[in-house]
């Protein structure tokens, strides 16, 4: 059975992200948008968060940011070009949280979006169905 993949809205729906998004072809967006919906559904069913031979696509890694404590646990998937997903692992993989993106691979801004979210993203321990 699929673990739940959510979204965490206050990063996830970042402003400069959907600006990026916004100024890229209609067919550029679409394939975008279809690598990560293909990444989440990877997400769903694997069983590690770097392991599983379904996401080697996506060359996962733990994604460190400086101040984050160790709930949830955030990993790197690369998507086509420079684009990068942040995506946190919640109570031991019970549940997936998508947490933020980039088109550009821009790691400081990925560090501010969660240091300035960070309290809102350590207190997300209760998967709310």
């Amino acid at each position: 059975m699929p673990r739940p993949v959510y979204p965490f809205l206050p990063t996830w729906e970042d402003r400069r992200f959907k600006k990026e998004l916004s100024k890229l072809s209609a067919e550029a967006r679409d394939g975008i948008l279809e690598e990560i919906s293909a990444l989440i559904d990877a997400l769903a069913e694997c069983r590690h968060p770097t392991k599983d031979g379904t996401l080697r696509p996506y060359k996962p890694s733990p994604y460190r940011a400086p101040g984050m404590k160790r709930e949830p646990r955030l990993y790197e998937y690369r998507l086509s070009g420079v684009a990068r997903v942040i995506a946190g692992w919640v109570q031991d993989g019970e549940a997936i949280l998508m947490v933020a993106a980039t088109l550009t691979h821009d790691h400081s801004r990925l560090v501010r979006l969660l240091k300035q979210h960070r309290s809102d993203l350590g207190g997300w321990n209760q998967i709310e169905e």
